[in-house]
């Protein structure tokens, strides 16, 4: 048949200057063609130019459009690969030895590093004139052709054109993978894109693949089985970030491929596609994408940032639910050794909200989304701490100076302000339980967490723990200028019919997964015995080589046999420290009237002493901030980096990040 259609031309074995190997492909769920003859290029691969086909559409923007549109049609070019000419010139290097003849491909064979491309520029013509025509942009990804309308008419006016323009190029398409929105396809489940389509019931789906009956499982096979869950998308992201979990325990546990994986993981492999076949994970094709809702969040296992918006056609239904459905949504998992804070954890992940929001906006620039004309997006974080740091840097005339942080969170900070600035957008704390993210980056399959756009405008409109409005932020010249909350803070007040009400409302923001976080807390809430300092002072100062030598030097002059430390960097600060009630002390510090203030030495290298030190003062003199803590503990105490110490250790306090 490829001969009849001339798709491959017989000629003389003296004109083939290179034979390609066939390599046929077999497709058991094809419903068109169950074997495809493709060939193996590898060799002349390397001698074929590059072209430059423009501009092309992604498959993440040809999937994002494809749910926020009211009615879709999918069309599939019939050998499309087959329907691009190829030169004369060029059909000799293409030879194909079959049944003892010799031929050449006089048409573009499956195979070639650069058959895509060359596709994609014969299509370009073709879809110009059609992007002109179509109210919608139409897609493209390789050979499938998506349209896009607001009603079945235009629609069907959009499939006219389309399949008129592309026969005008020599593209025909396949009746039987067209999929459609029109009500032709009613019952029907088809495959697109790598997602299962209820065209009847108008939802995605995903499902795993099924596992094999195996008595042993390689570490190869294990993997595998995890990595076959396809969602480019998101939209099941705590499916992802399980199977990503589990991935990394295999990988802790076993370096080789070929290695047998014990039956732990095999199990947890079981359970996970049990999970997930039982839970049968859908969400809704077409969704309102005026209006976006972006949780993000992060914990010891993963970080994840969603996009929520409702179902296309419920704002203008008469009882709409307005319920919340994933758009997009991304997320990755944390090193088992990631030392990373949960505040830095946190702060990435709204990071890599701000990036997705700007996913979304250039997607609707491109594909003309409601987006475009106001974007209106709103981001919601369980992490009150950034949402402060946000308003500081924002008040400040300093910028990322304003918070005490790592140069590294300093610039994810200024990304998020920027961002926010530049469309208007507000980040809004909101408590744990009502995070949509929180299941996804925890990996938990079955969470029954659901929220409306209603709740998110309550959220908006009314009072939270904190906010960050850049348009209500003001340079912050000095404490004594800054605005007055009181008019805000009586109209909060005016909602409630009681104080009691008001009292309750309150204290139920406060989440108590946020008041005891994985972060090793500053200050601890439960009441302990009082510190037996001197003991302890002397146990860390008998424990560390440097204090117990420098000691011994003050004392007689002399140095421990096995001291790996330089006589000549004790010579000359000897004069500087002594030893009072059985401690190393460091005497260069007056008081006003010249008397020295002894400060108790303490090793800088031991953080656990240094944390102890800085919690037990911190819990004594309250939330001063960084600076005048550092004043406090100087007073009694010495280690190098102090001020360093005392920031890194407060950078898990809300209220010290407040205090200016």
């Amino acid at each position: 048949s490829m001969v009849l259609s001339g798709i491959l031309r017989e000629v003389d074995p003296s004109e083939i200057r290179h034979y390609i190997p066939p390599r046929p492909v077999f497709r058991k769920d094809s419903t068109t063609t169950s074997t495809r003859l493709a060939i193996d290029s590898r060799l002349i691969n390397h001698h074929l130019q590059k072209l430059n086909i423009g501009e092309q559409h992604k498959l993440l923007e040809v999937l994002t459009a494809w749910r926020g549109s009211p009615h879709y049609t999918s069309l599939d070019l019939k050998k499309a690969f087959n329907s691009v000419g190829i030169g004369i010139r060029s059909q000799p290097w293409l030879g194909l030895r079959l049944f003892g003849r010799s031929y050449v491909w006089a048409f573009l064979p499956f195979g070639l590093v650069c058959s895509p491309a060359i596709l994609l520029r014969a299509l370009r013509d073709p879809m110009e004139v059609l992007c002109l025509a179509l109210p919608c942009t139409p897609l493209c990804y390789v050979d499938d052709i998506g349209l896009r309308a607001d009603t079945i008419d235009e629609l069907h006016e959009a499939e006219r054109r389309a399949t008129g323009e592309l026969e005008k190029k020599g593209f025909r398409t396949q009746p039987k993978k067209r999929i459609s929105t029109d009500g032709s396809c009613d019952g029907v489940v088809k495959k697109h894109l790598g997602y299962v389509w209820d065209v009847a019931a108008d939802e995605v789906r995903q499902l795993p693949p099924s596992l094999p009956d195996l008595e042993q499982w390689s570490k190869r096979q294990v993997i595998s089985a995890y990595a076959k869950f396809f969602d480019v998308m998101g939209l099941f992201l705590e499916v992802g970030i399980s199977a990503r979990s589990n991935a990394s325990l295999v990988h802790e546990d076993h370096r080789d491929w070929k290695d047998i994986v014990g039956s732990t993981h095999v199990r947890a492999l079981k359970d996970w596609h049990n999970a997930i076949t039982t839970l049968a994970p859908s969400v809704p094709r077409a969704v309102d994408s005026s209006r976006v809702v972006i949780f993000c969040d992060a914990s010891g296992l993963a970080w994840a940032a969603e996009a929520y918006c409702v179902k296309l056609g419920e704002v203008e239904d008469s009882n709409p639910t307005d319920r919340l459905y994933r758009w997009r949504a991304v997320g990755g998992i944390f090193p088992r050794d990631c030392k990373w804070s949960t505040p830095k954890r946190e702060l990435f992940a709204l990071r890599q909200a701000t990036r997705l929001g700007e996913e979304l906006i250039g997607c609707a620039k491109v594909h003309r989304h409601p987006l475009v004309t106001k974007p209106d997006i709103t981001y919601l974080s369980d992490a009150a701490i950034n949402i402060f740091r946000l308003r500081r840097i924002g008040k400040s005339k300093s910028g990322t100076d304003a918070v005490d942080v790592s140069r590294l969170e300093k610039k994810w900070l200024s990304e998020i302000s920027t961002h926010c600035n530049q469309y208007g957008f507000d980040v809004i704390h909101v408590r744990t339980k009502d995070n949509l993210a929180d299941a996804a980056s925890r990996g938990c399959l079955d969470s029954t967490t659901m929220l409306r756009m209603s709740d998110v405008d309550r959220l908006r409109h009314a009072s939270t723990l904190t906010r960050f409005e850049p348009s209500s932020q003001q340079t912050l010249v000095s404490k004594e200028e800054e605005p007055e909350a009181a008019p805000r803070a009586v109209e909060d007040l005016s909602q409630y019919e009681s104080a009691d009400e008001f009292v309750c409302e309150l204290f139920a923001i406060f989440d108590e997964e946020e008041i005891s976080s994985e972060v090793s807390s500053v200050g601890d809430q439960q009441e302990a015995e009082p510190l037996c300092w001197n003991e302890i002072l002397r146990d860390h100062q008998r424990a560390s080589p440097f204090l117990r030598n420098l000691r011994s030097f003050v004392e007689t002059g002399k140095l421990e046999e096995e001291c790996p430390i330089s006589l000549r960097a004790f010579k000359n600060d000897r004069d500087m420290y002594m030893v009072e009630d059985d401690l190393l002390k460091r005497r260069i510090r007056s008081d006003g009237k010249g008397a020295f203030v002894p400060q108790v030495m303490i090793d800088h290298s031991d953080d656990k002493m240094v944390n102890l030190v800085i919690d037990e003062y911190h819990d004594k003199s309250g939330h001063m901030s960084a600076s005048k803590l550092e004043g406090i503990i100087r007073e009694e105490f010495f280690w190098r980096r102090m001020s360093v110490s005392i920031r890194r250790r407060l950078r898990s306090c809300d209220c010290c990040q407040r205090v200016a």
